[in-house]
């Protein structure tokens, strides 16, 4: 690494005074003139920056101490950006300081300025591996940054390599009050500097209540003021207020921005709030500026676009990923053949559909083989040759803990924990150790059917607060749910995340229902077990972490038995954090000796648990990848069928309304004539009517058969 950081230092020296002089002010030129969002400013201080920062002998030197190279030396491709100016550097940066060879795709936009800096490091070292992107060539390792878009087919294009993907980020300010005109200065080149282009500019501002928002936008360029003439008429027209801030317009609201030219802005009350804000949208920050917050990724006023050498972009180490050993790459295509292992989703086709040859895309686990760590660890406690009683050992509960708070942001405490020998069991629990019969328990359908189910068989009444469909998604009804509570009704069942819709529901939302069920003294038991799922960038949050309410009122249920693939394996928890809840249920539990986790249970779970993260990330791609294919392959071939895209899990809900067919016959159609075993919509009660429930835990072959069976049986509709 001493080599390359004499040629990055060298570097530094030779950007000194860039754009001073007639060669190096000409490239500005020609910079500019390929991309016209890009000003000179822009392009001085993004290589100010870089120079500062970046190649500094010192800087370099201190953080390369805690990296080894990697062990061989590999082929990465590098695909840049163009938003800002040299917006790739850093990845180039570290490829080379981890002694791998670069294939650099600059931005069309922005490969001016890539290029002269390429030339330069050339010119220093004539033999320096970097060399131009081959699309048709294979490579290594992939590191990729795009919008959102981009990022969804960089993911799918690389799923068989090693591949860091970026997609959109933000940055915040938060403010105190207590500013100095200095900070609100430097505050302002957090804003506006790259013309709203970058990550790493400010899109959003918190204020304290009572505070007004003061900006005075520098003169910006002509493709900025454009965007801020076209953002007025379009508020205009809709009629939405809006602050005419000069070159720049400001709204009230606590939403990123869409527009370049204009800028958010929202009050709180506290600063725990705005905490609390972050901790939600965490996924979604590159930096706060701020000197109220603390946070891995804050920064002084001023510095936004200044980011140190281990301020990485989307909180992923860059020279982590390029020098640690080679990752496993787990290929989800791989056929599995299941049938004949006793399991319920082949082999009990004919118990439940009453034939065959349906291609099955029902039950709820996946068609992926068990991750080798977690059959390795089974293995390993099957080498001690007595399975007697077992011991419920703190690797295990600590594994959960750890992994719920880092994944989560939740902190639990081991006594808040039991195990439970399944969820549909624990709610059964739940309802015979805190109600009689005759009481009532709130579901909201369409919802997983044992909600509906378990209570009935278990003599109490079940009542309904379906969810309102607001014709691009779903949301509870809480005007409905105040109107149905009684003094009978004692529980209801929350499934977070929502099956089968697929909601991660937000911190709102779950505010407003722990409110509700507080007042009326409702315990809440919180379904959790495709909290581990989110997708497309959406968070998971914990029913009980929202509110001080919320956790005094509800019994939390997870399991690694989803996202891991291992149904099989009984492993589920509970989590209670309220004293007298605790007292109740889990009393119930010793007394019938039901808190009494297996060796295997306790064995799977912390395997997947502390080593189960690439396997989970790589598992969740293709999901999403399986995702967007059917809503692809619908919209271009069966544009009557529907899906609401899942906010999180494997499972997808269709939607055959369109086809104008009474359920039975839609039902009939599905089996009969696509050859389809898919969940009727109905089972999941009120609203799921002209809806089946897919699942794309599968691999890709699968999933194009069975559009390919959907497609020809609907064509015969015609």
């Amino acid at each position: 690494m001493n080599r390359m950081i004499d040629i990055l230092a060298e570097l530094g020296s030779r950007l000194q005074g860039f754009g001073s002089d007639e060669h190096t002010s000409h490239v500005v030129t020609e910079a500019i003139e390929l991309n016209e969002w890009f000003s000179r400013e822009d392009i001085l201080m993004a290589v100010d920056a870089i120079r500062e920062e970046f190649l500094c002998r010192e800087k370099l030197q201190q953080w390369a101490a805690q990296y080894t190279k990697a062990r061989r030396s590999a082929t990465v491709a590098i695909i840049m950006a163009g938003n800002i100016p040299l917006v790739g550097f850093f990845d180039l940066l570290c490829t080379l300081m981890a002694g791998h060879r670069a294939a650099v795709k600059p931005s069309s936009k922005d490969r001016v300025l890539t290029n002269y800096i390429i030339s330069l490091l050339r010119d220093i070292s004539p033999n320096i591996p970097i060399c131009a992107f081959d699309p048709d060539l294979a490579y290594d390792k992939v590191i990729a940054t795009g919008g959102d878009e981009a990022a969804r087919h960089f993911r799918q294009r690389y799923a068989s390599i090693p591949s860091l993907v970026r997609g959109s980020r933000h940055s915040i300010a938060v403010l105190d009050g207590n500013e100095s005109e200095d900070e609100l200065q430097a505050l302002q080149r957090d804003i506006f500097t790259y013309n709203g282009l970058g990550c790493r500019n400010v899109s959003l501002i918190f204020l304290p209540e009572g505070a007004a928002l003061k900006l005075a936008p520098p003169k910006m360029g002509e493709m900025y003021r454009g965007n801020y003439r076209h953002c007025k008429a379009i508020l205009s027209m809709l009629g939405q207020p809006y602050t005419d801030m000069g070159e720049c317009i400001a709204i009230n609201d606590k939403a990123f921005s869409a527009n370049i030219s204009q800028i958010n802005y929202c009050h709180y009350h506290q600063i725990e709030d705005v905490e609390r804000w972050i901790a939600e949208h965490d996924t979604e920050l590159q930096c706060i500026v701020s000197k109220a917050i603390a946070h891995p990724r804050a920064v002084t006023f001023g510095r936004a676009q200044y980011p140190a050498l281990s301020d990485y972009a989307a909180g992923v180490d860059v020279m982590k990923f390029l020098t640690e050993l080679d990752m496993k790459i787990y290929d989800f295509n791989k056929p599995v053949d299941r049938r004949g292992s006793h399991c319920v989703k082949y082999d009990a086709l004919n118990n439940f559909f009453g034939r065959e040859d349906l291609l099955p895309l029902w039950v709820a686990d996946m068609d992926f083989e068990t991750p080798d760590f977690i059959i390795e660890a089974m293995r390993r406690r099957l080498d001690h040759a007595v399975l007697g009683y077992a011991t419920q050992y703190d690797g295990y509960w600590d594994s959960i803990i750890s992994w719920i708070e880092s994944h989560h942001g939740w902190k639990v405490e081991r006594e808040w924990m039991r195990y439970i020998p399944g969820i549909v069991k624990g709610i059964g629990m739940v309802i015979n150790a805190l109600t009689e019969k005759g009481d009532k328990i709130i579901i909201q359908p369409p919802v997983y059917h044992p909600f509906h189910h378990v209570p009935e068989q278990n003599g109490r009444e079940v009542v309904m607060n379906p969810l309102r469909f607001t014709g691009e998604g779903y949301e509870m009804d809480f005007e409905q749910l105040e109107q149905i509570i009684d003094p009978k009704c004692k529980i209801l069942i929350l499934a977070n995340p929502h099956n089968p819709v697929g909601i991660t529901w937000s911190r709102e939302t779950l505010c407003r229902l722990a409110e509700i069920a507080t007042k009326h003294n409702i315990v809440v038991i919180s379904d959790e077990i495709h909290c581990d799922m989110a997708l497309y960038g959406n968070k998971h949050i914990p029913f009980a972490s929202v509110s001080e309410a919320a956790a005094s009122c509800s019994i939390t249920f997870g399991a690694p038995s989803k996202t891991f693939n291992i149904a099989g394996v009984v492993s589920s928890y509970a989590i209670v954090s309220d004293p007298t809840l605790q007292e109740k249920f889990f009393s119930w539990l010793s007394a019938n000796e039901m808190d009494m986790a297996t060796i295997f249970a306790m064995t799977a779970t912390e395997a997947a648990f502390t080593q189960g993260e690439e396997w989970r990330q790589q598992m969740l791609s293709h999901i999403e990848g399986n995702i967007d294919y059917v809503e692809t392959y619908l919209k271009e071939n069966i544009p009557a069928v529907k899906i609401i895209k899942p906010q999180a899990s494997f499972l997808v809900w269709m939607d055959f309304s369109a086809l104008g067919l009474e359920h039975s016959a839609l039902i009939k159609l599905l089996e009969d004539e696509a050859h389809l075993a898919l969940n009727d919509g109905a089972m999941f009660g009120i609203g799921g009517e002209q809806h089946t429930r897919l699942n794309v835990g599968t691999q890709r072959a699968v999933l194009e058969q069975a559009m390919t069976q959907l497609k020809q049986a609907i064509d015969k509709l015609k």
